[in-house]
């Protein structure tokens, strides 16, 4: 059972979205036992954050695409499995120890080739369906020897398959010799007992191999026969009944195994297994990976398990904001520092929502308050999350908790916070070295107010100039983004961390941004005086002008 809990932020994570991830896993790893905590992400670093995990010498989070149950989440991990080249038997052998009801082949290399089920095992054992019907299997005289425990008495068994034809010696010598001619000699497996005639008959037309059962001894003059004519003489302990059934049960399993498409991958979802395995005759399918060897089996019992991935959300909370398949999670708790939006639990759960600059200032006072001091390189990460998000305490957002926080971090990872603030936005500055598409969808959060659904991104800046000289190529991805999302605006604040300002690029609806107030200064731009928060200004804002537009 995975013990394993998911810890995300949004999607275009800023860099208080992944390092509140990392600081919160590193918390609840500290305080939990067996249960491991990973710290994710939703999206790539931006630039910003990748400097800051440079700077710290941390590693980025996991990337999680979704949070949808797979195969892999279900399925039985401990698989019996056999050898295509071994007997039969093996697998049956199996089945009866294990009480399963699927043994996988593999070949030697351990790629899958095929599946024991009791349909392939009925099809190969019930086959003689008349009386003139000849029970043949293409067998391998090695395995045929060792399901037996025989002893080799004349000839050289190779590993090499043949098609063999079972033959029985139950009747006189005069009907053997006429059933003998309705076949082909060189390709007789004959089971006998004390019946020297029998056998002296046998070796004397050539049939390839002649098995003496119940212990009997041929004689010294049938051995030296055997040897002479090239015939492979061999006997066992087990009466011509048990023997015969085992030699049915000698062939390469391979051959006795189903084909087709009777395997599932290990990246597979639920829902689409379950659709796969209902429309099938099998309880359960063997589970591969991306190099087709078999990791596992899942059935159909396995299908119908009530498994979801544990996850905590930090830094978001509304669904169109969060990973993937979140609806199949289970949603543990939920730090955060924005408006509640769209959201809802089953169950009771764990909700910190406090009106602070930064969910990594949330993450720093649960240290403190569980009695825990973190490494330098996480009180680093967290630091910076809250230099970042408060845009070094000039934030409306910024509270008297936010520099308290910020100042013990401080001392931990022995930095000004001030100036490692500053050198953090000027080494990373977000316009740079990104592309008009990625610029905008790095910091990119959807919002919803009734049926209208729009976008605000933001980014910060030491100045406009490099805004202002690619505004036109960045106004019409706006427009793309917005046409494509079915957005009623999509917007990106620009702000300027030095002067406290922020510029407003907007495609949509234009009655909103009129309502605003702020200033057309060129087509699509707008001046934002004093505007550098988007979650205390400039969302309430546009949230309140659509509730009056729009009620």
């Amino acid at each position: 059972m995975d013990h394993t809990v998911y810890i995300f932020g949004h999607k275009n994570p800023d860099t208080d979205s992944i390092c509140s991830a990392i600081g919160y896993a590193d918390l609840k790893n500290r305080l939990s036992e067996g249960t491991r905590f990973l710290p994710c992400r939703l999206g790539a670093p931006n630039p910003q954050t990748r400097w800051v995990l440079d700077q710290s010498g941390v590693p980025a989070p996991r990337y999680l695409s979704d949070t949808f149950v797979r195969v892999q989440d279900l399925m039985t991990q401990d698989v019996r499995t056999v050898d295509g080249q071994a007997p039969l038997a093996k697998a049956i052998e199996l089945i009866q120890k294990e009480r399963i009801r699927i043994v996988p082949v593999t070949r030697n290399d351990g790629t899958f080739q095929g599946m024991v089920t009791f349909f392939s095992l009925s099809d190969h054992l019930l086959h003689v369906t008349s009386p003139e019907s000849h029970l043949q299997a293409v067998i391998t005289l090695k395995n045929l020897i060792r399901v037996l425990h025989g002893k080799v008495l004349a000839g050289k068994p190779d590993n090499a398959a043949w098609k063999m034809d079972f033959m029985v010696a139950v009747m006189g010598s005069f009907s053997f010799s006429k059933d003998l001619q309705r076949r082909k000699p060189a390709e007789v497996l004959l089971f006998t007992a004390d019946r020297n005639d029998i056998i002296r008959l046998a070796i004397e037309a050539g049939v390839r191999t002649i098995i003496v059962t119940g212990g009997n001894d041929p004689g010294k003059e049938a051995i030296a026969a055997a040897k002479e004519a090239g015939v492979i003489l061999i006997t066992t302990d087990f009466y011509i009944t048990q023997a015969l059934n085992l030699g049915k049960l000698s062939i390469p399993a391979a051959l006795a195994a189903e084909r087709g498409d009777i395997q599932i991958p290990e990246k597979m979802l639920r829902s689409e297994a379950k659709r796969k395995l209902l429309s099938s005759h099998h309880r359960g399918l063997a589970v591969v990976d991306k190099e087709n060897k078999v990791i596992g089996i899942v059935t159909r019992s396995d299908l119908l398990k009530n498994v979801r991935k544990k996850v905590i959300l930090v830094d978001h909370n509304e669904a169109g904001q969060s990973v993937t398949g979140l609806h199949e999670a289970e949603i543990l708790e939920v730090l955060d520092h924005h408006r509640i939006g769209s959201f809802s639990t089953e169950t009771p759960i764990s909700y910190l929502c406090k009106p602070t600059g930064s969910t990594c200032t949330i993450v720093a006072g649960l240290y403190r308050d569980f009695g825990q001091t973190p490494e330098a390189e996480i009180a680093l990460i967290l630091l910076s999350g809250i230099l970042s998000d408060t845009i070094i305490f000039r934030s409306p957002t910024c509270t008297e908790t936010d520099r308290e926080m910020a100042d013990w971090l401080a001392q931990i990872a022995k930095v000004d916070p001030e100036q490692y603030g500053m050198e953090m936005f000027k080494a990373s500055s977000a316009v740079a070295g990104l592309d008009d598409s990625d610029l905008i969808r790095t910091d990119m959060k959807e919002f919803s107010e009734g049926k209208a659904r729009f976008s605000v991104s933001q980014v910060e800046v030491v100045e406009f100039d490099e805004i202002r000289e690619r505004s036109a190529p960045l106004l019409k991805n706006l427009e793309q983004m917005q046409k494509e999302n079915g957005y009623l605006f999509s917007a990106l604040l620009v702000t300027n961390i030095v002067t406290g300002d922020s510029l407003i690029l907007f495609s949509g609806d234009k009655t909103i941004i009129a309502e605003t107030g702020f200033p057309e200064i060129s087509t699509g731009i707008y001046r934002a005086a004093g505007i550098i928060s988007r979650k205390k200004q400039l969302l309430p804002l546009l949230l309140g002008i659509i509730k009056e537009q729009r009620p």
